[in-house]
């Protein structure tokens, strides 16, 4: 009888002992898989911002091309119109070529501001990859205490049974040692 309580005893110790193990383990797990989410938004955030300059040097490329097709669409226009023996620089025709030129700086503006907009929008996705990256850090901080304050409370949740049953046990035995009067 008193193996049988000694041994659960034993039991009960390596049972919280594994079980402080599993909780240490566990939020090395957390701590490691919330360092990598960190690194991931951190690299998204780069990348996000990489995104935005390309977007803006994608608008200066498409707006040197628009300024270069209307100055094209101009001359166009205008050779068309000396072809034709019009005047190029007055009534119609003149109207005509600033029409054009009108057009194109619509174009430009369009482009522009298109380009701006991507790259602001793109640059709000890299603050919210930073956020996230901020965010992952600072999780990867708290698992580790969390862990130890679920294996402390653990530990002291299984001490104070282990000490119970201890208790009862020494009580039982005692119980008995008078009894049979070997005390």
């Amino acid at each position: 009888m008193a193996a049988l309580a000694i041994a659960g005893l034993a039991f009960g110790a390596l049972g919280t002992v594994s079980s402080i193990y599993g909780q240490y383990q566990q939020g090395k797990a957390q701590k490691k898989a919330a360092k990598a989410q960190a690194a991931q938004a951190k690299k998204n955030a780069g990348l996000a911002l990489q995104a935005a300059l390309e977007a803006e040097s994608a608008g200066v490329f498409n707006i040197g091309r628009r300024q270069l097709v209307g100055a094209q669409e101009v001359g166009a226009s205008r050779a068309s119109a000396a072809a034709r023996g019009v005047m190029v620089d007055r009534g119609s025709a003149a109207a005509h070529v600033q029409d054009l030129r009108d057009a194109t700086q619509a174009d430009v503006y369009q482009i522009a501001k298109d380009a701006q907009t991507e790259a602001r929008d793109i640059r709000a996705r890299a603050e919210e990859f930073s956020a996230e990256a901020k965010l992952s850090r600072s999780r990867a901080k708290s698992a580790t205490s969390a862990a130890a304050l679920s294996g402390l409370a653990t530990g002291l949740n299984g001490l104070s049974t282990v000490a119970s049953k201890w208790q009862t046990y020494s009580q039982a035995t005692s119980s008995v040692n008078t009894n049979s009067g070997l005390v």
